[in-house]
């Protein structure tokens, strides 16, 4: 299996909607926000610590979504927050 490409996403939607959907309750509230965030940061981490050799797909949206400057401020400042 060493020679077999890994490619994971992680959390498909899951950024773009605490960036964009904050005053959902089902995706602004502050114990779904800190479990994305929290869980997302020790998948990536913990990936990377077990398959070095793995890509990582981290889910960021598209530009029709992200594309409002006003999204993208507050996208890079969740990406940033991680």
């Amino acid at each position: 299996h060493d020679k077999v490409p890994i490619v994971l996403v992680i959390e498909p939607d899951s950024l773009p909607n605490l960036s964009t959907n904050r005053a959902d309750a089902r995706c602004g509230n502050s114990a779904t926000v800190a479990a994305y965030k929290t869980g997302i940061t020790y998948a990536v981490q913990r990936i990377g610590e077990m398959a070095p050799g793995a890509s990582i797909y981290l889910d960021a949206g598209h530009g029709g979504w992200l594309g409002w400057k006003n999204n993208m401020q507050d996208f890079v400042s969740t990406i940033q927050g991680l």
